[in-house]
Protein backbone atom coordinates (compact mmCIF):
# COMPACT_ATOMS: atom_id res chain seq x y z
CA UNK A 1 0.00 0.00 0.00
CA UNK A 2 1.61 3.05 -0.99
CA UNK A 3 2.41 6.06 1.47
CA UNK A 4 -0.77 8.73 2.20
CA UNK A 5 0.15 12.24 2.56
CA UNK A 6 -0.76 15.04 5.17
CA UNK A 7 -4.34 16.06 3.44
CA UNK A 8 -5.12 12.14 2.41
CA UNK A 9 -4.26 11.41 6.19
CA UNK A 10 -6.58 14.51 7.33
CA UNK A 11 -9.23 13.04 5.06
CA UNK A 12 -8.95 9.44 6.53
CA UNK A 13 -8.75 10.24 9.87
CA UNK A 14 -12.05 12.22 11.34
CA UNK A 15 -12.43 13.11 14.09
CA UNK A 16 -16.12 14.38 15.29
CA UNK A 17 -17.88 15.32 18.46
CA UNK A 18 -18.67 12.69 21.41
CA UNK A 19 -15.88 10.53 21.22
CA UNK A 20 -15.17 8.86 24.21
CA UNK A 21 -11.70 9.58 26.04
CA UNK A 22 -8.85 7.25 25.10
CA UNK A 23 -7.97 7.80 21.64
CA UNK A 24 -6.09 4.05 19.74
CA UNK A 25 -2.27 4.10 19.33
CA UNK A 26 -3.10 4.13 15.42
CA UNK A 27 -4.41 7.53 16.08
CA UNK A 28 -1.76 8.67 17.80
CA UNK A 29 0.58 7.61 15.43
CA UNK A 30 -1.27 9.39 12.23
CA UNK A 31 -1.15 12.72 13.97
CA UNK A 32 2.50 11.99 15.03
CA UNK A 33 3.61 11.38 12.11
CA UNK A 34 1.80 14.17 10.70
CA UNK A 35 3.79 16.19 12.88
CA UNK A 36 0.78 18.31 13.59
CA UNK A 37 0.49 17.15 17.94
CA UNK A 38 1.19 20.91 18.79
CA UNK A 39 -2.48 22.33 18.25
CA UNK A 40 -5.28 22.36 20.32
CA UNK A 41 -5.98 18.51 20.39
CA UNK A 42 -7.42 15.67 22.42
CA UNK A 43 -8.04 12.34 22.73
CA UNK A 44 -11.23 10.47 21.90
CA UNK A 45 -12.11 6.63 20.48
CA UNK A 46 -12.11 6.39 16.68
CA UNK A 47 -12.38 4.45 13.71
CA UNK A 48 -10.78 3.70 10.87
CA UNK A 49 -12.79 4.33 7.77
CA UNK A 50 -10.96 1.52 6.24
CA UNK A 51 -9.92 -1.85 7.58
CA UNK A 52 -6.49 -1.51 6.04
CA UNK A 53 -3.21 -0.78 7.95
CA UNK A 54 -2.13 2.75 7.61
CA UNK A 55 1.28 4.10 6.20
CA UNK A 56 1.95 7.58 6.45
CA UNK A 57 5.12 9.32 5.53
CA UNK A 58 6.94 10.90 8.45
CA UNK A 59 7.20 14.72 9.56
CA UNK A 60 7.36 14.30 12.99
CA UNK A 61 10.74 11.56 13.02
CA UNK A 62 10.38 8.44 15.03
CA UNK A 63 13.19 6.67 16.33
CA UNK A 64 13.13 3.24 18.16
CA UNK A 65 15.67 2.07 20.92
CA UNK A 66 16.28 -1.41 21.90
CA UNK A 67 16.79 -1.31 25.46
CA UNK A 68 19.04 -4.43 25.96
CA UNK A 69 21.21 -4.12 22.49
CA UNK A 70 21.36 -0.55 22.54
CA UNK A 71 20.48 -0.30 18.46
CA UNK A 72 19.06 1.81 17.02
CA UNK A 73 16.98 3.00 14.05
CA UNK A 74 14.94 5.68 12.31
CA UNK A 75 11.41 4.21 11.65
CA UNK A 76 10.33 4.79 7.90
CA UNK A 77 6.84 4.60 6.38
CA UNK A 78 5.35 4.16 9.71
CA UNK A 79 2.63 2.05 9.77
CA UNK A 80 0.11 1.20 12.38
CA UNK A 81 -2.73 -1.95 12.36
CA UNK A 82 -6.19 -1.68 12.68
CA UNK A 83 -6.27 -2.05 16.37
CA UNK A 84 -3.34 -0.07 16.99
CA UNK A 85 -1.48 -2.74 18.72
CA UNK A 86 1.73 -3.39 16.20
CA UNK A 87 3.25 -0.27 14.90
CA UNK A 88 6.17 -1.05 12.31
CA UNK A 89 8.39 0.19 9.44
CA UNK A 90 11.46 0.48 7.36
CA UNK A 91 14.28 0.68 9.60
CA UNK A 92 16.52 2.93 8.65
CA UNK A 93 20.05 4.42 10.05
CA UNK A 94 19.50 7.89 11.18
CA UNK A 95 19.55 10.98 9.39
CA UNK A 96 23.03 12.71 10.12
CA UNK A 97 21.03 15.78 11.60
CA UNK A 98 19.57 13.24 14.24
CA UNK A 99 23.08 12.12 15.35
CA UNK A 100 24.49 14.87 17.53
CA UNK A 101 23.29 13.60 21.18
CA UNK A 102 23.51 14.27 24.80
CA UNK A 103 23.15 11.35 27.45
CA UNK A 104 20.16 10.00 28.94
CA UNK A 105 19.72 7.61 31.55
CA UNK A 106 22.28 4.88 30.49
CA UNK A 107 19.81 2.41 31.27
CA UNK A 108 18.06 3.46 27.86
CA UNK A 109 20.97 5.06 26.25
CA UNK A 110 21.59 8.09 24.12
CA UNK A 111 18.74 10.68 23.28
CA UNK A 112 19.45 11.74 19.88
CA UNK A 113 18.84 15.56 19.02
CA UNK A 114 19.85 17.71 15.94
CA UNK A 115 22.72 19.90 15.15
CA UNK A 116 21.39 23.36 15.05
CA UNK A 117 24.28 24.35 13.43
CA UNK A 118 24.07 21.97 10.19
CA UNK A 119 20.38 21.82 10.42
CA UNK A 120 17.11 21.50 11.85
CA UNK A 121 15.48 18.64 11.28
CA UNK A 122 12.23 17.52 12.31
CA UNK A 123 10.29 16.88 15.57
CA UNK A 124 11.27 13.17 17.58
CA UNK A 125 9.55 10.61 19.03
CA UNK A 126 11.72 8.48 20.28
CA UNK A 127 10.57 4.62 21.27
CA UNK A 128 12.46 2.43 24.03
CA UNK A 129 11.02 -0.72 23.82
CA UNK A 130 12.34 -4.61 25.37
CA UNK A 131 11.28 -6.50 22.35
CA UNK A 132 11.36 -5.95 18.58
CA UNK A 133 11.36 -8.43 14.92
CA UNK A 134 13.52 -6.81 12.61
CA UNK A 135 13.44 -8.93 9.45
CA UNK A 136 14.39 -8.25 5.66
CA UNK A 137 14.87 -4.05 6.72
CA UNK A 138 11.54 -4.57 8.33
CA UNK A 139 11.13 -3.32 11.99
CA UNK A 140 8.16 -3.74 13.99
CA UNK A 141 7.06 -4.10 18.09
CA UNK A 142 3.85 -4.35 19.97
CA UNK A 143 2.80 -0.99 22.34
CA UNK A 144 2.97 -3.50 25.38
CA UNK A 145 6.93 -3.67 24.34
CA UNK A 146 7.53 -0.21 24.86
CA UNK A 147 8.64 0.98 28.16
CA UNK A 148 9.63 4.57 27.68
CA UNK A 149 9.04 7.42 25.29
CA UNK A 150 10.42 10.42 25.20
CA UNK A 151 9.08 14.03 22.77
CA UNK A 152 11.93 15.80 21.59
CA UNK A 153 10.14 19.65 20.89
CA UNK A 154 12.72 21.63 18.05
CA UNK A 155 10.76 24.82 19.50
CA UNK A 156 12.15 24.56 22.62
CA UNK A 157 15.50 22.72 21.83
CA UNK A 158 15.17 20.09 24.52
CA UNK A 159 13.50 16.71 25.88
CA UNK A 160 9.97 18.06 26.38
CA UNK A 161 8.52 15.00 27.84
CA UNK A 162 9.98 11.62 29.05
CA UNK A 163 7.56 9.00 30.42
CA UNK A 164 8.87 5.42 31.50
CA UNK A 165 7.05 2.06 31.85
CA UNK A 166 5.08 2.81 35.30
CA UNK A 167 3.54 5.97 34.27
CA UNK A 168 2.69 4.73 30.71
CA UNK A 169 1.14 1.72 32.61
CA UNK A 170 -1.04 4.64 34.98
CA UNK A 171 -1.25 7.01 32.33
CA UNK A 172 -1.60 5.11 28.75
CA UNK A 173 1.07 5.99 26.28
CA UNK A 174 -1.35 7.22 24.16
CA UNK A 175 -2.13 10.15 26.52
CA UNK A 176 0.59 10.66 27.28
CA UNK A 177 2.60 11.62 24.02
CA UNK A 178 -0.22 13.45 22.63
CA UNK A 179 -0.16 15.75 26.06
CA UNK A 180 3.28 15.93 25.89
CA UNK A 181 2.83 18.03 21.73
CA UNK A 182 -0.20 19.80 22.75
CA UNK A 183 -0.48 23.90 22.27
CA UNK A 184 -3.30 25.11 25.15
CA UNK A 185 -7.08 24.99 24.85
CA UNK A 186 -9.54 25.06 28.23
CA UNK A 187 -11.16 21.23 27.60
CA UNK A 188 -14.90 20.07 28.15
CA UNK A 189 -15.89 16.83 29.11
CA UNK A 190 -19.58 15.21 30.39
CA UNK A 191 -20.05 12.51 32.73
CA UNK A 192 -21.89 9.29 32.11
CA UNK A 193 -21.09 8.01 35.89
CA UNK A 194 -17.30 7.43 35.71
CA UNK A 195 -17.19 7.58 31.90
CA UNK A 196 -15.81 11.24 30.84
CA UNK A 197 -16.68 12.01 26.85
CA UNK A 198 -14.59 14.75 25.40
CA UNK A 199 -16.58 17.45 24.03
CA UNK A 200 -14.95 20.20 22.84
CA UNK A 201 -13.15 23.28 23.88
CA UNK A 202 -14.02 26.20 25.36
CA UNK A 203 -13.85 30.25 23.98
CA UNK A 204 -10.77 28.89 21.64
CA UNK A 205 -8.60 31.61 20.53
CA UNK A 206 -9.43 34.05 23.61
CA UNK A 207 -5.36 33.68 24.92
CA UNK A 208 -5.28 37.31 26.57
CA UNK A 209 -7.75 38.75 29.13
CA UNK A 210 -8.95 41.56 26.82
CA UNK A 211 -10.07 38.35 24.62
CA UNK A 212 -12.56 37.05 26.92
CA UNK A 213 -15.85 35.95 24.99
CA UNK A 214 -18.80 33.88 25.50
CA UNK A 215 -19.09 30.47 24.03
CA UNK A 216 -22.21 28.36 23.98
CA UNK A 217 -20.69 24.86 22.94
CA UNK A 218 -23.68 21.84 22.00
CA UNK A 219 -23.60 18.82 23.76
CA UNK A 220 -26.34 17.03 21.84
CA UNK A 221 -27.37 13.49 24.03
CA UNK A 222 -26.40 14.73 27.00
CA UNK A 223 -28.28 12.87 30.23
CA UNK A 224 -28.72 13.68 33.30
CA UNK A 225 -28.20 11.13 36.32
CA UNK A 226 -30.06 11.71 39.73
CA UNK A 227 -31.43 14.45 38.27
CA UNK A 228 -28.44 16.44 37.61
CA UNK A 229 -26.09 16.72 34.78
CA UNK A 230 -21.82 16.08 35.82
CA UNK A 231 -19.46 17.60 33.85
CA UNK A 232 -15.77 18.46 33.76
CA UNK A 233 -13.76 21.51 33.14
CA UNK A 234 -9.50 20.82 32.86
CA UNK A 235 -6.06 22.16 32.68
CA UNK A 236 -4.23 19.46 30.86
CA UNK A 237 -1.94 21.54 28.63
CA UNK A 238 0.86 24.57 28.65
CA UNK A 239 -1.62 27.06 29.91
CA UNK A 240 -3.35 29.45 32.56
CA UNK A 241 -7.15 29.36 32.49
CA UNK A 242 -9.73 31.88 33.36
CA UNK A 243 -13.24 30.84 33.35
CA UNK A 244 -15.56 33.71 35.39
CA UNK A 245 -18.69 31.99 34.07
CA UNK A 246 -20.17 28.32 33.85
CA UNK A 247 -24.21 27.80 33.26
CA UNK A 248 -25.99 25.05 31.14
CA UNK A 249 -29.00 25.70 29.35
CA UNK A 250 -31.33 23.38 28.92
CA UNK A 251 -33.84 23.76 25.47
CA UNK A 252 -37.07 21.65 25.42
CA UNK A 253 -38.06 20.97 21.88
CA UNK A 254 -40.30 18.86 19.75
CA UNK A 255 -37.99 15.50 19.22
CA UNK A 256 -38.51 15.88 15.38
CA UNK A 257 -36.71 19.05 15.15
CA UNK A 258 -32.72 20.18 16.06
CA UNK A 259 -31.67 23.02 18.33
CA UNK A 260 -28.74 25.20 17.66
CA UNK A 261 -27.43 28.28 19.70
CA UNK A 262 -25.48 30.84 17.75
CA UNK A 263 -22.61 32.80 19.45
CA UNK A 264 -25.14 35.28 20.92
CA UNK A 265 -26.92 32.58 22.82
CA UNK A 266 -30.41 32.73 20.92
CA UNK A 267 -31.60 29.26 20.49
CA UNK A 268 -33.14 28.93 16.92
CA UNK A 269 -35.21 25.99 15.43
CA UNK A 270 -33.65 23.57 12.59
CA UNK A 271 -36.79 21.58 11.10
CA UNK A 272 -36.15 21.13 7.53
CA UNK A 273 -32.11 21.50 6.70
CA UNK A 274 -31.76 21.57 3.12
CA UNK A 275 -28.49 20.50 1.35
CA UNK A 276 -27.27 22.83 -1.28
CA UNK A 277 -28.21 22.40 -4.04
CA UNK A 278 -24.93 24.17 -5.64
CA UNK A 279 -21.47 24.33 -3.76
CA UNK A 280 -18.04 25.04 -5.50
CA UNK A 281 -14.59 26.57 -4.87
CA UNK A 282 -13.60 29.89 -6.26
CA UNK A 283 -11.51 27.37 -8.93
CA UNK A 284 -14.56 25.77 -9.65
CA UNK A 285 -14.57 22.55 -7.93
CA UNK A 286 -17.97 20.95 -6.99
CA UNK A 287 -18.06 20.18 -3.18
CA UNK A 288 -21.28 19.11 -2.71
CA UNK A 289 -20.81 15.47 -1.55
CA UNK A 290 -18.32 16.27 1.11
CA UNK A 291 -21.37 19.08 2.30
CA UNK A 292 -24.29 16.90 1.76
CA UNK A 293 -24.40 14.75 5.36
CA UNK A 294 -22.97 14.47 8.28
CA UNK A 295 -20.35 11.92 7.62
CA UNK A 296 -17.04 12.99 8.00
CA UNK A 297 -16.19 13.90 4.70
CA UNK A 298 -14.27 17.45 5.22
CA UNK A 299 -14.33 20.08 3.06
CA UNK A 300 -10.87 21.49 3.57
CA UNK A 301 -10.67 25.03 1.95
CA UNK A 302 -7.48 23.27 -0.24
CA UNK A 303 -8.49 25.83 -3.35
CA UNK A 304 -7.08 29.44 -3.67
CA UNK A 305 -9.15 32.26 -4.32
CA UNK A 306 -8.42 34.35 -7.11
CA UNK A 307 -6.33 36.93 -6.71
CA UNK A 308 -5.56 36.11 -3.04
CA UNK A 309 -3.75 32.84 -3.07
CA UNK A 310 -3.39 33.00 0.94
CA UNK A 311 -6.84 32.55 1.61
CA UNK A 312 -10.00 29.92 0.23
CA UNK A 313 -13.85 30.39 -0.12
CA UNK A 314 -16.89 28.14 -0.37
CA UNK A 315 -19.37 29.15 -2.61
CA UNK A 316 -22.99 27.67 -1.87
CA UNK A 317 -26.50 28.07 -2.99
CA UNK A 318 -29.83 27.08 -1.09
CA UNK A 319 -33.41 27.32 -2.62
CA UNK A 320 -36.17 28.13 -0.29
CA UNK A 321 -38.91 25.71 0.35
CA UNK A 322 -41.38 28.31 1.85
CA UNK A 323 -41.38 31.87 2.37
CA UNK A 324 -39.11 33.56 5.09
CA UNK A 325 -37.59 36.73 6.62
CA UNK A 326 -34.81 34.95 7.85
CA UNK A 327 -33.17 31.38 7.35
CA UNK A 328 -30.66 29.49 9.41
CA UNK A 329 -27.56 28.46 7.80
CA UNK A 330 -26.26 25.35 9.98
CA UNK A 331 -22.66 24.20 9.50
CA UNK A 332 -20.74 21.42 11.29
CA UNK A 333 -17.33 22.16 11.24
CA UNK A 334 -13.64 22.67 13.13
CA UNK A 335 -10.55 23.96 13.01
CA UNK A 336 -7.47 22.07 10.67
CA UNK A 337 -4.98 20.83 12.82
CA UNK A 338 -2.78 22.81 10.23
CA UNK A 339 -4.22 26.33 11.08
CA UNK A 340 -3.27 25.25 14.99
CA UNK A 341 0.40 23.80 14.82
CA UNK A 342 1.12 27.36 12.16
CA UNK A 343 0.19 29.30 15.22
CA UNK A 344 2.08 27.49 17.68
CA UNK A 345 5.65 27.56 15.41
CA UNK A 346 4.75 31.52 14.88
CA UNK A 347 5.21 31.88 18.36
CA UNK A 348 7.87 29.43 18.53
CA UNK A 349 9.46 31.92 16.21
CA UNK A 350 9.80 34.64 18.77
CA UNK A 351 12.31 32.18 20.37
CA UNK A 352 13.37 33.95 23.93
CA UNK A 353 11.49 36.88 23.39
CA UNK A 354 8.08 35.31 23.07
CA UNK A 355 7.57 36.42 27.07
CA UNK A 356 8.33 39.81 26.11
CA UNK A 357 6.08 39.50 22.71
CA UNK A 358 3.32 38.12 25.33
CA UNK A 359 3.33 40.88 27.71
CA UNK A 360 2.33 43.83 24.35
CA UNK A 361 -0.14 41.59 23.23
CA UNK A 362 -1.61 42.17 26.36
CA UNK A 363 -1.25 45.64 26.24
CA UNK A 364 -2.78 45.92 22.70
CA UNK A 365 -6.17 46.91 22.41
CA UNK A 366 -8.65 43.87 21.64
CA UNK A 367 -10.01 45.71 18.39
CA UNK A 368 -6.61 45.60 17.19
CA UNK A 369 -6.03 42.04 17.78
CA UNK A 370 -9.48 40.74 17.23
CA UNK A 371 -8.52 42.17 13.98
CA UNK A 372 -5.33 40.87 13.22
CA UNK A 373 -7.00 37.30 13.46
CA UNK A 374 -9.66 38.69 10.68
CA UNK A 375 -7.33 39.39 8.28
CA UNK A 376 -5.37 36.54 8.38
CA UNK A 377 -8.72 34.58 8.29
CA UNK A 378 -8.37 32.53 11.73
CA UNK A 379 -11.76 33.14 11.84
CA UNK A 380 -14.50 32.12 9.38
CA UNK A 381 -16.48 35.07 7.41
CA UNK A 382 -19.99 34.02 6.44
CA UNK A 383 -21.08 36.11 3.59
CA UNK A 384 -24.42 36.64 1.56
CA UNK A 385 -24.68 37.69 -1.63
CA UNK A 386 -26.93 40.94 -2.17
CA UNK A 387 -27.50 42.21 -5.40
CA UNK A 388 -24.52 41.07 -7.00
CA UNK A 389 -21.99 41.73 -3.83
CA UNK A 390 -21.12 40.04 -0.69
CA UNK A 391 -22.33 41.03 2.34
CA UNK A 392 -20.47 40.14 5.91
CA UNK A 393 -23.18 38.42 8.09
CA UNK A 394 -20.69 37.10 10.89
CA UNK A 395 -17.56 35.83 11.40
CA UNK A 396 -17.49 32.56 13.56
CA UNK A 397 -15.02 31.87 16.42
CA UNK A 398 -12.37 29.47 16.30
CA UNK A 399 -13.82 26.06 17.57
CA UNK A 400 -10.26 23.83 17.84
CA UNK A 401 -8.94 21.46 15.97
CA UNK A 402 -10.65 18.07 16.98
CA UNK A 403 -14.37 18.41 18.27
CA UNK A 404 -16.27 19.45 14.99
CA UNK A 405 -19.47 21.65 17.01
CA UNK A 406 -22.84 22.09 14.81
CA UNK A 407 -23.08 26.41 14.52
CA UNK A 408 -26.18 27.93 13.40
CA UNK A 409 -25.70 31.60 11.68
CA UNK A 410 -28.92 33.65 11.14
CA UNK A 411 -29.31 34.78 7.66
CA UNK A 412 -32.03 38.06 7.59
CA UNK A 413 -33.69 38.87 4.55
CA UNK A 414 -36.83 38.09 2.81
CA UNK A 415 -36.89 34.82 0.40
CA UNK A 416 -39.62 33.59 -1.33
CA UNK A 417 -40.00 29.91 -2.27
CA UNK A 418 -38.06 28.51 -5.43
CA UNK A 419 -35.78 31.54 -4.55
CA UNK A 420 -32.06 31.16 -4.55
CA UNK A 421 -29.77 32.28 -1.86
CA UNK A 422 -26.38 32.64 -2.09
CA UNK A 423 -23.84 32.37 0.57
CA UNK A 424 -19.77 32.12 1.05
CA UNK A 425 -17.31 31.29 3.22
CA UNK A 426 -13.96 32.73 3.36
CA UNK A 427 -10.99 31.89 5.48
CA UNK A 428 -7.01 31.22 5.50
CA UNK A 429 -5.80 28.49 3.39
CA UNK A 430 -6.72 25.41 5.14
CA UNK A 431 -7.53 27.17 8.39
CA UNK A 432 -10.80 25.40 8.70
CA UNK A 433 -12.99 22.27 7.76
CA UNK A 434 -16.59 21.84 7.35
CA UNK A 435 -18.14 18.58 7.33
CA UNK A 436 -21.86 19.63 6.57
CA UNK A 437 -23.73 22.68 5.41
CA UNK A 438 -27.36 23.16 5.22
CA UNK A 439 -30.28 25.84 4.98
CA UNK A 440 -33.12 25.92 7.11
CA UNK A 441 -35.98 28.39 5.70
CA UNK A 442 -38.68 27.26 8.28
CA UNK A 443 -40.20 29.58 11.07
CA UNK A 444 -38.56 28.87 14.46
CA UNK A 445 -40.77 25.94 16.71
CA UNK A 446 -41.66 26.43 20.01
CA UNK A 447 -39.05 25.76 22.86
CA UNK A 448 -38.55 26.41 26.63
CA UNK A 449 -35.09 27.39 27.88
CA UNK A 450 -34.39 26.62 31.61
CA UNK A 451 -30.94 28.01 33.00
CA UNK A 452 -30.00 24.91 35.33
CA UNK A 453 -28.91 25.97 39.11
CA UNK A 454 -24.99 25.05 39.61
CA UNK A 455 -25.61 22.62 42.42
CA UNK A 456 -21.94 22.37 43.27
CA UNK A 457 -18.43 22.86 41.57
CA UNK A 458 -15.19 21.76 43.21
CA UNK A 459 -11.76 21.99 42.16
CA UNK A 460 -9.26 18.71 42.03
CA UNK A 461 -8.21 19.57 45.51
CA UNK A 462 -12.13 19.59 46.46
CA UNK A 463 -12.30 23.51 46.98
CA UNK A 464 -15.59 25.01 46.24
CA UNK A 465 -14.72 27.35 43.45
CA UNK A 466 -19.47 27.42 42.57
CA UNK A 467 -19.28 31.36 43.59
CA UNK A 468 -16.54 32.03 40.67
CA UNK A 469 -18.78 30.82 38.39
CA UNK A 470 -22.37 31.99 38.93
CA UNK A 471 -21.66 35.41 37.20
CA UNK A 472 -19.89 37.49 34.93
CA UNK A 473 -18.58 39.63 37.67
CA UNK A 474 -14.60 39.24 37.56
CA UNK A 475 -14.00 36.60 39.86
CA UNK A 476 -13.15 33.94 38.12
CA UNK A 477 -12.20 30.11 38.19
CA UNK A 478 -8.42 30.20 37.70
CA UNK A 479 -6.68 26.88 36.81
CA UNK A 480 -2.97 27.88 37.04
CA UNK A 481 -1.29 24.81 36.44
CA UNK A 482 -1.26 21.49 34.14
CA UNK A 483 -3.89 18.66 35.42
CA UNK A 484 -5.97 21.29 37.07
CA UNK A 485 -9.85 20.43 37.00
CA UNK A 486 -13.55 21.38 38.66
CA UNK A 487 -16.40 18.79 38.13
CA UNK A 488 -19.68 20.47 38.15
CA UNK A 489 -23.64 19.31 39.08
CA UNK A 490 -26.04 21.07 37.60
CA UNK A 491 -29.95 20.77 39.19
CA UNK A 492 -32.13 18.92 36.25
CA UNK A 493 -34.88 18.37 38.29
CA UNK A 494 -36.95 21.28 36.44
CA UNK A 495 -36.97 19.49 33.66
CA UNK A 496 -40.33 17.54 32.50
CA UNK A 497 -39.88 16.92 28.89
CA UNK A 498 -42.98 15.23 27.16
CA UNK A 499 -43.44 12.05 25.08
CA UNK A 500 -42.77 14.23 21.94
CA UNK A 501 -40.16 16.80 23.40
CA UNK A 502 -36.41 16.57 23.81
CA UNK A 503 -33.82 18.54 25.79
CA UNK A 504 -30.72 19.57 24.41
CA UNK A 505 -28.13 21.41 26.32
CA UNK A 506 -25.33 23.98 25.89
CA UNK A 507 -22.48 24.81 28.37
CA UNK A 508 -22.83 28.62 28.14
CA UNK A 509 -18.99 29.91 29.69
CA UNK A 510 -17.21 33.08 29.87
CA UNK A 511 -13.60 33.26 29.92
CA UNK A 512 -9.56 33.73 28.76
CA UNK A 513 -6.68 31.46 28.20
CA UNK A 514 -2.76 32.16 28.25
CA UNK A 515 -0.15 30.18 27.17
CA UNK A 516 2.98 29.31 29.16
CA UNK A 517 5.76 29.16 26.81
CA UNK A 518 9.71 28.83 27.43
CA UNK A 519 10.81 29.08 23.65
CA UNK A 520 14.92 29.27 23.16
CA UNK A 521 16.91 30.68 20.40
CA UNK A 522 17.08 34.22 18.59
CA UNK A 523 14.00 35.32 16.79
CA UNK A 524 14.43 37.11 13.60
CA UNK A 525 12.81 40.15 14.34
CA UNK A 526 12.88 41.88 10.61
CA UNK A 527 10.64 38.83 9.74
CA UNK A 528 8.50 39.10 12.50
CA UNK A 529 7.72 42.53 11.95
CA UNK A 530 6.61 41.61 8.37
CA UNK A 531 3.71 40.08 10.19
CA UNK A 532 2.11 42.74 10.98
CA UNK A 533 0.61 43.47 7.30
CA UNK A 534 -2.77 41.44 6.42
CA UNK A 535 -2.50 38.54 5.29
CA UNK A 536 1.63 37.68 5.78
CA UNK A 537 0.44 35.05 8.48
CA UNK A 538 -1.87 33.24 6.15
CA UNK A 539 0.97 33.66 3.26
CA UNK A 540 3.42 32.12 5.80
CA UNK A 541 1.25 29.14 7.06
CA UNK A 542 0.39 28.36 2.83
CA UNK A 543 3.96 28.52 2.48
CA UNK A 544 4.94 25.78 5.18
CA UNK A 545 2.14 23.55 3.90
CA UNK A 546 3.26 23.55 0.14
CA UNK A 547 6.98 23.22 1.26
CA UNK A 548 5.87 20.15 3.73
CA UNK A 549 3.75 18.61 0.91
CA UNK A 550 6.70 19.00 -1.46
CA UNK A 551 8.48 16.98 0.57
CA UNK A 552 5.96 14.60 1.60
CA UNK A 553 3.52 14.38 -1.51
Amino acid sequence: MRPISYLEAMRIKSFGPNRTVGMTMGVVMVLLTAGLLTGCLHMRSTTFISPQNLRLDSHAYPIVHHTITKATYHLDGLTVNADGGVISGEAQPLGPGHQTYRKANSRYGNIYKFNAFKEKPLDEVHFYVDAWSLKDGGLSFSTADIQRVDVYDLAVDRVIASYTSAALITAGVVTLIILALKSSCPFVYTMDGDVATFRGEMFGGAIAPNLARHDFMPLPGFQPEDDAYTLKITNELQEIQFTDVAQLAAVTHDREDQVLMDQDGHPFVLSNPLPPVHATTDLGTDVRSELKDLDQRWFQFLDEMEGQPAYASLDMTFEADRPTSQAKLMLDLKNTMWMDHSFERFCASFGDKYEAFARRQKRRAAEEKEQWMDDEGMTLAVKVERHGNWELVDRINMVGPLASRSVVVPIPGQVQPGEQLRIRLECGYHFWEVDQAAMDFSVDGPVIVDNLPLLEAHDESGRDVRTSLLDLDGDVMSQLFTGAEATLRFDATSLDPQPHEDVTVFLHTHGHYEYVRDYSGKPNLAELKSFRAPGTFAAWSKARLESHMAIHP
